[in-house]
């Protein structure tokens, strides 16, 4: 059910039916917009290990022209509530929306800062034929509909360029948040009240399909470290040091290795026991990492 709250009568009979039948389960999606402490509650007596809700956007202009009944004080509220109760939550974005601005984008990065969920989804807008959206950007010459690539449309690539924004701030500012929020400064990582082995399950499935992601098992080694794991921390900050080595690594991740955040503090501190000097930063991601140049 891909938006299992919006019936609340339904949704309790559900739960209520569950709790005697001794499973786990997680949803896709639920809208936070009818989502109560109750419902959580609920779930969360039924077996429910983790639920996902789609805010979108950090913007309120957006959320309106998007047509999404979102509210962000009570999105808030309900991702705070998941904390209190025990559930994981991943909250969804889309960047790259036709009419967005950078400073509506930048809401949407500083909102999920602020809120700090279990994990943040950051997706960029495919407009599929077929769609309104898709209708909107063909109008206003954002895309020509003959010389699109459907095979080539990617929630990791933006398809669109506007007035506003070119397709590569997009691409570089969505990005570095995904990094920094995910991952340096995710809150089960770098919180006293953290929870370890949540993020540690994240982490561990992103080291094994992405063999070069060097923050991952940077963040990975700091995560089981903190759960006095380490042997396995050791490995990995050995595969890390291995990875400095390569350039695509560098170029991709090489200004994160000198950031004053935690995992990579805990990553430079092996380095020196081990008499390894640090890779310089890489020019080509240098202007992400610059704060004033983000807006």
């Amino acid at each position: 059910d891909d938006n299992m709250t919006i019936d609340k009568r339904r949704s309790m009979e559900i739960c209520k039916g569950l709790q005697n039948r001794n499973i786990t389960w997680s949803v896709v999606n639920v809208a936070s917009f009818v989502t109560n402490k109750a419902m959580l509650n609920a779930m969360k007596k039924s077996g429910c290990t983790k639920v996902s809700i789609s805010v979108e956007s950090g913007s309120k202009q957006v959320l309106k022209d998007m047509k999404k009944p979102v509210d962000l004080g009570w999105s808030e509220k309900v991702i705070k509530i998941c904390r209190e109760i025990g559930i994981p939550v991943t909250v969804n974005f889309v960047t790259g929306l036709p009419y967005e601005t950078k400073k509506d984008m930048m809401k949407t990065f500083r909102w999920a800062e602020k809120v700090r969920a279990d994990w943040s989804t950051f997706s960029i807008l495919v407009p599929y034929p077929g769609t309104e959206i898709f209708e909107y950007c063909r109008d206003r010459g954002y895309l020509d509909p003959h010389s699109l690539n459907l095979e080539g449309l990617s929630q990791r690539n933006p398809t669109i360029e506007t007035e506003q924004w070119t397709r590569d701030w997009v691409g570089e500012k969505t990005y570095h948040y995904n990094i920094m929020i995910n991952f340096l400064r995710n809150y089960n990582l770098v919180e006293e009240d953290g929870n370890l082995s949540y993020i540690t399950g994240f982490l561990e499935n992103i080291c094994l399909h992405h063999k070069k992601h060097i923050i991952a098992r940077i963040s990975l080694a700091y995560a089981y470290h903190r759960r006095g794991m380490d042997g396995e921390s050791n490995e990995l900050l050995v595969e890390a040091n291995r990875l400095i080595g390569d350039d695509e690594v560098i170029e991709t991740f090489g200004n994160y290795l000198s950031l004053d955040e935690k995992p990579v503090v805990f990553f430079n501190e092996y380095l020196e026991r081990k008499n390894i000097v640090n890779v310089p930063n890489s020019p080509e991601t240098k202007s992400v990492l610059d704060a004033e140049s983000l807006v």
